[in-house]
């Protein structure tokens, strides 16, 4: 569990909208648009749940590359974020549906 409104801010303060679009913010598109990504993400890959989908993109984003994007643009580092940052910005990304 995390703080929807603490990711949100996360996901400004990292920059995410700089690569990602989101709700209100962002109109990058180097990576995936997340617009709708708490729908999204439970259909991405067979037997993860949206949560363990999004905490893996975020923390090992190469082992998943969407259809149309290259890997290695999205930075490897957000692996080293505090559990508590992780579960917020989950949070929050999986509330966009």
């Amino acid at each position: 569990p995390g703080d929807p409104a603490k990711g949100k801010q996360l996901f400004q303060t990292l920059a995410c909208n700089t690569c990602h679009t989101a709700p209100g913010m962002g109109s990058a598109v180097i990576g995936p648009p997340l617009t709708d990504i708490g729908t999204i993400a439970a259909t991405r890959r067979p037997g993860y749940s949206a949560g363990q989908y999004l905490v893996e993109s975020i923390t090992h984003p190469n082992d998943f590359i969407v259809t149309g994007y290259q890997p290695n643009l999205m930075p490897a580092t957000f692996a080293t974020l505090p559990p508590d940052q992780l579960n917020d910005l989950v949070a929050y990304l999986a509330s966009l549906k």
